[in-house]
């Protein structure tokens, strides 16, 4: 008997099947079966290739050694912002993984979803980018400057509009001041609060677009939040969003997301007056006509009552005058 012994290269490369001892003159079998993340290549002795087929058959004459040759697979990566693909690199089974990396202006980039692992598997990844949006002050054409927060990676004016004028130089023509028995001192009023605007005037109504989002009030590059927009509120607690002054339940609030939400109150066109300040707060939204719709002569508004756990949509009648928050394009 002769012995027939055999190996792979590299050791985790697959498994053998056949070794052992044979008869002089019988046939020797050896099967190769490659482990996940490679392929079979080729079978060698001293170095020599002797058979490309995973299984090699022979007749035995004397003692061999015989080596099967596995080869990593390729594998690729595919590196996504959004539906956009920024890159794609190819590593071989199990070899390092040389993380690419991306940067977008306005963002900070916060790595990779899922995370790109330190060897490459035995599959195709696709990652996706993970960002996190920088929100800078923003300043109207009056030159009143608005603190800005993030929240859902949507930039958000944290104060209430105060503009008397559209950022193309229009005079907006009805500007409410908040005034009543309770406030009279409407520039104090407007200090903290802002202006109220009605429908028409927040939205611009006179300019014509064709896309859910209107500048309306809003500076250049913003616009009046959507009903998509106004749903990442809607999962908030109210006292996160609420600022920690001004309300009649101050001492529930946290305005933890820096929204400082203000109770600002509304003008009622109806009844002609003034309410809700100290207890409530209201802002126009752009109904996308999935749930909302500005439609007869019902429009929507985010709104925050002292008593709610969390914001709601709320309906007013296009000549109420309520406050305007902008999220960036």
């Amino acid at each position: 008997s002769y012995s027939i012994a055999a190996s792979a290269t590299p050791m985790g490369g697959g498994n053998i099947t056949g070794a052992g001892s044979y008869k002089h003159f019988t046939t020797a079998s050896l099967t190769a079966t490659a482990n996940t993340g490679y392929s079979f290549s080729k079978w060698t002795e001293n170095g020599l290739t002797v058979s490309n087929d995973a299984t090699y058959e022979f007749t035995v004459t004397g003692a061999r050694t015989l080596v099967a040759v596995f080869t990593p697979n390729s594998y690729t990566i595919t590196y996504m912002d959004g539906e956009t693909e920024l890159n794609v690199d190819t590593f071989d089974y199990h070899q390092p993984i040389t993380e690419y990396t991306t940067s977008k202006e306005g963002w900070v980039f916060l790595g990779w979803n899922p995370a790109v692992p330190t060897l490459m598997p035995a599959e195709n990844l696709t990652v996706y980018a993970l960002w996190f949006r920088i929100c800078d002050p923003v300043t109207d054409i009056d030159d009143n400057t608005y603190p800005t927060v993030n929240i859902g990676n949507k930039c958000w004016t944290a104060a209430n509009m105060r503009t008397t004028r559209y950022a193309d130089g229009r005079i907006i023509p009805n500007v409410y001041k908040y005034q009543s028995d309770l406030y009279p001192n409407v520039n104090e009023n407007v200090n903290l609060c802002g202006f109220l605007y009605d429908w028409y005037d927040a939205t611009d109504a006179g300019r014509k677009t064709r896309s859910i989002r209107k500048q309306g009030i809003c500076p250049n590059g913003w616009y009046l939040p959507t009903e998509d927009e106004a749903a990442l509120l809607l999962i908030l607690p109210t006292n996160t969003l609420r600022s920690e002054t001004g309300w009649v339940n101050p001492e529930e609030n946290t305005n933890s997301t820096g929204f400082a939400a203000y109770p600002a109150g509304f003008y009622n066109a109806n009844l002609s007056r003034f309410e809700g300040m100290g207890t409530q707060t209201d802002w126009w939204i752009m109904g996308n006509g999935t749930t909302y719709s500005a439609s007869g002569m019902t429009y929507w508004a985010l709104q925050i009552p002292y008593y709610c756990n969390n914001p709601r949509i709320v309906p007013h009648a296009p000549n109420d005058a309520v406050s305007v928050r902008c999220v960036k394009d």
